[in-house]
């Protein structure tokens, strides 16, 4: 991944008086040295798609995790930046193949890592008084560049011959406590829908309670699952229309992948839209897969009426 600036990107962008206050602030003068050693992996998690770090073993035992989850390497200094990126002609940076190994019993995962040398490992939080940015930081970001397979065990290494110190004599060392490698087993390939919802009891409207309120002729509907999907998915997604339980010949309900997210795929009508009255039957079968060719683990099924 191409970036112009990496100050720009995370938005520490400091002037000198800012600088002095923040090495105040942390407690340790300005300098551009380098502790020297081995750097310390003090950190290194699956975060989720929401965000979070998942957890992997909990008192329940071992916890599986989402398969478009990505993993954060936390570091205490700095590390050799020959190691992990390359310096393009026009001056951007680009991400250095290999500096991770992300792989499952079907072989090695493709993946792209981002550093970030700003922050420091144990600064949390700037007072937002100071109205100073700050990362926590060293670290790399490694992002699967198509998912995770589904229901499938997965362990990931650092590269410990890129992954190394500032002057190129050490290699990273795990800290104590700190799980390495990681290894840890994905949820298996999920889906869900935007149906929509039968009424709550007790509530008062034109639609009773227990049914699902009627769609417009222009409804899609959107076909999520919890990974990445295979082109093969679209075949395993069919739309039955019926008009008082009459099939309505020719018609043809079209269905496509979101091209701005490729877990999501969307039922929708032709120009003409949905029949008034129609009753829609969606299907989404196990030949939908991953892009690992990990099949949905149970069939599904969405339905709707379209108001008359």
């Amino acid at each position: 991944m191409k970036r112009l600036s990496r100050n720009l990107m995370t938005g520490s962008i400091f002037t000198l008086p800012a600088l002095t206050l923040l090495a105040g602030v942390i407690g340790c003068d300005p300098t551009n040295r380098v502790t020297p050693g081995a750097p310390a992996l003090v950190a290194f998690s699956v975060v989720t798609p929401a965000g979070e770090a998942a957890e992997l073993v909990t008192e329940a035992g071992p916890q599986s995790v989402p398969p478009l989850s990505h993993f954060f390497a936390l570091f205490d200094r700095i590390l050799d930046p020959t190691g992990v990126e390359v310096v393009d002609s026009d001056g951007g940076l680009t991400a250095k193949e290999g500096v991770a190994d992300v792989r499952w019993t079907g072989g090695a995962i493709e993946s792209t890592s981002f550093y970030i040398p700003n922050g420091h490992h144990k600064l949390t939080f700037i007072p937002a008084a100071f109205g100073l940015p700050f990362n926590v930081g060293p670290s790399l970001t490694i992002t699967p560049a198509s998912g995770l397979p589904s229901g499938a065990t997965v362990t990931v290494k650092l590269n410990a011959e890129k992954v190394r110190s500032h002057d190129q004599l050490h290699s990273f060392v795990p800290d104590v406590g700190v799980p390495y490698p990681l290894t840890f087993q994905t949820e298996p390939l999920q889906v869900t829908t935007d149906e929509p919802q039968p009424v709550a009891k007790g509530v008062v409207g034109p639609v009773p309670p227990g049914q699902s309120p009627p769609v417009t002729a222009d409804f899609v509907l959107h076909v999520t699952f919890n990974n990445h999907t295979a082109p093969i998915t679209m075949d395993a997604i069919q739309a039955v229309v019926t008009v008082a339980g009459v099939p309505v010949p020719g018609f043809r309900p079209l269905t496509a992948q979101d091209p701005m997210n490729p877990a999501v795929w969307m039922v929708s009508p032709p120009n003409s839209g949905w029949p008034a009255g129609a009753a829609v039957m969606v299907t989404i079968g196990t030949t939908a897969m991953d892009n690992f060719r990990v099949a949905l683990a149970a069939p599904a099924t969405a339905s709707f009426t379209v108001a008359q």
